[in-house]
Order: C-alpha cells, then structure tokens, then sequence
C-alpha cells in the first residue's frame, strides 16, 4: 500500500520534530551565571550551593552550568555589622532556530490534458543552531531583607 504524499511529509515532519527536541536535549551547552554586588557591602553567594565568599562592592560571582534552573542565595557578609538576604531562581531560555529544504517535483500527465503533477517533499530538515539566554541578577540593597531567615 503506497502512502499519500502527504501522509508521509506528516510522518517526516513528526520523526523530524522528535529528533531534533532529542539533539537540542543532548547539545545543549553551558550558560553564564553573574550575580552582581550592587552594594555597598561584601556579600556571601551561593549559587546552587556552590559559594562565593566576601563577593566585594561592585564585584561579581561568576560560573557556568549546564543547567536551565539555578537557585541564588545571597546575604551579607558577616562582620559588617548589617544582616540580611535575599533568594532568587534564575532561568535560562532557550531558543532554537530550524533550518529545512524542501524539494517540489512536478511531471507532466498525459492523461489529464497537460496538466502538472506535483508534489512537495522534504528534503532536509534540522537544527541550524540554539542559544541559551546568560543567567544575572543585580542585587541591590533594597533587595537584601533586614534578619533574613538565610543563615550566614
């Protein structure tokens, strides 16, 4: 039993569609995490747990993950005589561009007085490229809640 044209560039577009969300699933890179110090004082971060000590006044706590979803803990340093924190989770989008080539092929029926015969086709279709959104967050002092139940 032969398929309809259509029918099958259903079918390419299907097994396409689930093949490229498994290549972006498994190519996916890594992504910039930047917590900025907006204040006036050191901050202590942790992102994912992972901690950045005595972040200074205008400095920034740097890293890469591979992950689309982090938690930010952030407070202040002790010994400055101020307490309070903050807790934020950040997400990174990802976009994704496709790129496809379709192919027309058309003959010449004699039966149907000249008319053209044709049909569309998927040639090739894949992901041409993604990127993922960088990951930051500018902590101000207004941010930072006085005896924050985040322990330093």
């Amino acid at each position: 039993m032969k398929q309809s044209p259509i029918r099958m560039m259903i079918w390419t577009f299907v097994i396409v569609l689930f093949a490229s969300g498994y290549v972006v699933s498994v190519e996916d890179g890594t992504v910039t995490v930047t917590i900025h110090n907006r204040t006036r004082h050191y901050l202590h971060v942790l992102i994912n747990n992972q901690p950045y000590m005595y972040v200074a006044p205008g400095g920034s706590a740097l890293t890469e993950t591979g992950l689309t979803t982090v938690f930010v803990e952030v407070f202040y340093s002790p010994g400055q005589g101020i307490s309070g924190g903050a807790t934020r989770e950040l997400t990174s989008v990802t976009t994704t561009t496709y790129s496809s080539n379709r192919s027309r092929d058309c003959s010449t029926s004699s039966s149907n007085s000249g008319s053209n015969d044709c049909s569309d086709s998927m040639v090739n279709s894949s992901v041409s490229g993604y990127t993922r959104s960088p990951m930051s967050w500018d902590v101000s002092p207004s941010e930072l809640v006085a005896d924050s139940t985040i322990a330093p």
